[in-house]
């Protein structure tokens, strides 16, 4: 009986990821609920113990020690409770044993019904404070199922969801069962059900943890990440900056022949990341957030409260500094928090040739006076004429 009871809370502790101590903890708890349900005891603060050694189970009720006994169910005599402990005096508190004759059956019961009930809350516990501690690092799972939900991933002790909108889209189609495929750990809550745990590819942060793996620069400091902008499965760009003078902080996360980012690229299927440099001077930023455009000139401005910046470039860059359907502007706008304008150089000059709108308006209106008298005064010959000529038939 011993050996028995010991080898299987060993091997319940190993299997669920246990301290021994938790599943005593558990059978200690599941052994007085089968005990109260079976004997129907109403005493609400009894307990019982279970020695892994022995495998015996025991259980006891606090008593007050008296001089008088007046509630034999939440008292006991001086005498009587120094036949159990001898140094027991007036006003203490000592656990009587009440453990009944069958109370191995009852144990057995509880180890089939209660103790897995106990034993799944306490490993549903264990996997919550595993993975919240771990919120934004990156995990490897293998694909257990795809379904409509997403795709969940298998940790061991944990199942992870990848909802659609956590996927990199076009990368569904090639998820594979059994396929080890890393995730970023984007939420970690609790459920009736047990822990959710979140993940995502999609996350800007996901690029971060992975340039982190790859480049010693940002994992001691030296290079700081400031700022992510993502287009997940098309296009990211990300702003560094050197906390070393004489750092290039654009080149450390490069690497050499481009070693670094390859690796990172590599993850990412057909993704392209971008490393620019991340300045404190605004217009300089805004600059390096639109490359690969080469600006000519920033000009900052607050429109309606709304910081606006107008961009201006060379008509031959216009359509590389928008990008495709806009792309460009839109991941340098979410990169710096400006919203950007982009202004061709010769369509301002276009529009400086053009004479100012009421100058045009007055040299029409003369042209078209003068164009006017003529023929009036031909209309007016024409009049004068007519007249004559009926009053020569009067």
């Amino acid at each position: 009986m011993k050996s028995d009871f010991v080898s299987a809370i060993a091997q319940i502790a190993s299997e669920k990821g246990l301290d021994q101590e938790d599943v005593i903890n558990a059978l200690e708890t599941a052994i007085l609920s089968a005990y109260r349900k079976v004997s129907g005891d109403p005493v609400p603060n009894a307990v019982a113990y279970f020695d892994a050694q022995s495998g015996e189970s025991k259980i006891y009720v606090p008593k007050l020690v008296v001089e008088e006994v007046s509630d034999t169910e939440a008292e006991i005599s001086l005498a009587d409770a120094q036949a159990i402990d001898s140094e027991a005096e007036t006003g203490d508190e000592i656990e009587v044993e009440i453990t009944p004759p069958n109370v191995g059956r009852i144990a057995a019961q509880a180890a089939r019904q209660v103790l897995l009930q106990s034993l799944r809350e306490k490993e549903r516990d264990h996997v919550y404070d595993d993975f919240i501690d771990r919120v934004g690092e990156i995990v490897s799972g293998r694909v257990q199922r795809v379904d409509s939900r997403g795709v969940v991933l298998d940790f061991g002790r944990a199942e992870a969801l990848m909802s659609s909108a956590d996927m990199v889209p076009g990368e569904r189609d090639r998820y594979r069962l059994g396929q080890r495929l890393r995730a970023y750990i984007a939420e970690v809550r609790k459920d009736l059900k047990g822990p959710v745990v979140r993940v995502s590819r999609a996350h800007k942060d996901f690029i971060r943890r992975l340039i982190e793996q790859e480049v010693p620069e940002v994992q001691t400091g030296t290079v700081e990440i400031k700022e992510i902008a993502r287009d997940p499965g098309s296009r990211t760009k990300v702003a560094v900056a050197a906390k070393q003078e004489g750092l290039d902080p654009v080149g450390s996360c490069v690497g050499m022949r481009g070693t670094r980012i390859q690796n990172v690229l590599r993850e990412l299927g057909n993704e392209k990341v971008e490393i620019i440099e991340w300045s404190d001077d605004t217009a300089t930023f805004i600059k390096n957030a639109l490359s690969p455009a080469e600006i000519q000139r920033v000009e900052l401005i607050e429109v309606d409260e709304q910081q606006v910046a107008s961009v201006h470039v060379d008509a031959d860059m216009v359509s590389l500094a928008i990008g495709r359907d806009g792309q460009n502007t839109r991941l340098a706008n979410r990169l710096t928090g400006w919203k950007i304008n982009i202004r061709s150089l010769e369509d301002e000059q276009d529009d400086a040739d053009v004479p100012p709108a009421d100058t045009a308006d007055a040299s029409a209106g003369a042209e078209d006076a003068a164009a006017q008298e003529p023929a009036e005064q031909q209309a007016a010959a024409e009049s004068l004429t007519a007249e004559e000529s009926t009053s020569s038939t009067g």
